[in-house]
């Protein structure tokens, strides 16, 4: 009799934190779509270094990306998340984010695209952050920003 023995070895890679930026799905303006730090809801590892990239659908006059963070809680000064408008690193900084929020807030591009980026160093690990991302109207920036 023949015993065939399978191992399955499963490696599970948070995406976009391979060392390769990690295109989303495209922002919606009808439809709410998640961004977590890796291992949320339990603290994210050591020395993580993330990068996605979320652009806007393109409609007539839906020209943004809008992200609402409920939940925030990082290293502070040393584990950060950094955001930037435009696919890459050298677009202009919208905000650099670490340490504990009591509060939500929101980051708005000013282009069809938003460059995030979360850091971890190998001290310590806190819950991290979970971020809501959608399309918006240009005509509706003036009244997120304002």
């Amino acid at each position: 009799m023949l015993n065939i023995f399978v191992i399955i070895v499963l490696i599970i890679i948070h995406t976009g934190c391979d060392g390769k930026p990690k295109h989303m799905g495209l922002a919606m303006y009808d439809a709410i779509q998640f961004l977590e730090s890796p291992g949320y809801p339990n603290n994210y590892p050591n020395n993580a270094d993330c990068i996605w990239i979320i652009e806007s659908e393109r409609l007539q006059d839906v020209r943004a990306v809008r992200i609402d963070f409920d939940v925030f809680e990082t290293e502070n000064g040393s584990d950060f998340l950094e955001i930037r408008d435009g696919k890459d690193s050298s677009g202009i900084l919208l905000g650099r984010f670490h340490g504990h929020r009591d509060s939500s807030f929101k980051v708005v591009s000013h282009s069809e695209a938003m460059w995030i980026q979360f850091h971890s160093n190998s001290q310590k690990t806190y819950k991290g952050f979970v971020g809501q991302y959608m399309s918006v109207r240009k005509n509706r920036l003036r009244k997120i920003k304002g």
